[in-house]
């Protein structure tokens, strides 16, 4: 079905009917050396990038005028609406005409250079394109359009660039890593033999690189995952065979916590089958989603409902990380003492990075990131 035939609107605050979004003007950035350490900026101040202001009397009026719908054939010309970008709790979705491939307007001349950096799936944009910012409340089936700034997308573009790891060695952290994981790799073992594992975990992907030692390794330090003593270990998450995406603390944290309750890492189907809101959206269950979903309802005969309303600033029963012993702490998780032998330490920081192909293999001597 085409995108402009399916879209609803729906307001977190029932006072304000117009958000931003972005338009991706069709123009060259093959003058700016992309080797610049102000690129992103470059890119960013460049009047290929306009903010516009929307409302739902307008809505779908501006997407059929910016996009020139008008101009095209309508029967080679579909709207195609591609995620370009994740954070826990927000997705970022850019619309642009997808031509067939046999239509005359796939010219070197029409190309959008800017939204075909944007974009992520590899095609190559020859039209406008549109950005919008969606929120998704944990728990919820609500979708909520938020205004989308330039400094959403400046973000979107530094995170596939700064990727975010997390590491353990005596303490649990994020480390922000550029380029090739084997160079911080090797300084972060310190030359010590390296073990690799893959695993897709709910709807992530997960790689662990670790070391084991039988004096210092401990077997819970990554929960049930790895049946070995670990000393130390590097959590990463791959978005393609190639590049990196971002994971944080506060998922490992959950997706560790799961691995010692769960007997199967599978997604339940349930979060693959079709269900509608209100306004008949499809309802979105991504990583993020999933994981919150089974951290709080972790072992269950029968799905427990999702809920409508929530409270957005609390929305999980975060575990708590004030005055942390590493050796000897106990940490309160829904209600449970746990020894901070046998649990990390939460980072509940949710403003996160760019959602990744969650099922994607390890290129091992070249995963880097990369705008792509």
């Amino acid at each position: 079905m085409n995108y402009l035939e399916q879209i609803n609107i729906e307001y977190e605050n029932d006072d304000k009917k117009d958000f931003e979004c972005l338009v991706i003007k069709q123009g060259s950035i093959s003058h700016l050396p992309y080797e610049d350490l102000d690129y992103v900026n470059k890119l960013l101040s460049l009047n290929l990038c306009e903010t516009i202001t929307i409302n739902t009397e307008n809505f779908t009026q501006f997407i059929s005028e910016k996009l020139e719908i008008s101009k095209y054939d309508k029967d080679c010309v579909f709207v195609k609406n591609e995620v370009i970008g994740e954070e826990p709790y927000y997705t970022y979705e850019m619309l642009y005409v997808d031509f067939d491939k046999k239509s005359e307007h796939i010219k070197d001349e029409n190309i959008n250079e800017f939204a075909t950096l944007i974009n992520i799936n590899g095609e190559k944009v020859y039209s406008t394109a549109i950005i919008f910012k969606t929120h998704l409340p944990s728990l919820s089936k609500s979708m909520y359009l938020k205004d989308m700034k330039k400094e959403d997308l400046k973000r979107i573009f530094l995170d596939r660039i700064y990727t975010k790891v997390v590491v353990y060695d005596s303490n649990w952290r994020e480390e922000t890593v550029v380029g090739d994981l084997n160079i911080f790799a090797e300084r972060f073992f310190d030359g010590e033999k390296i073990e690799k594992i893959e695993i897709p975990f709910l709807m992530h992907n997960i790689n662990i690189w670790y070391n084991t030692c039988k004096y210092s390794g401990r077997y819970d330090i990554c929960g049930k995952i790895i049946d070995e003593r670990v000393e130390n270990c590097i959590w990463f998450t791959m978005k393609s065979d190639e590049y990196r995406g971002n994971l944080t603390l506060d998922e490992v944290n959950k997706i560790i916590h799961l691995s010692k309750l769960l007997d199967t890492y599978k997604t339940p189907e349930r979060f693959y089958k079709e269900e509608y809101d209100k306004f008949g959206r499809r309802v979105i269950f991504n990583k993020y989603k999933v994981l919150d979903y089974m951290y709080k309802y972790p072992i269950v005969e029968e799905p427990q409902p999702i809920i409508e309303n929530v409270d957005n600033n609390n929305v999980l029963e975060n575990v708590d990380n004030t005055n942390v012993n590493q050796d000897n702490t106990n940490v309160n998780q829904d209600n449970t003492n746990v020894n901070q032998e046998s649990q990390p330490v939460v980072n509940e920081d949710n403003n996160t990075n760019v959602n990744e192909d969650n099922n994607t293999n390890v290129n091992e001597d070249n995963n880097k990131s990369l705008i792509v």
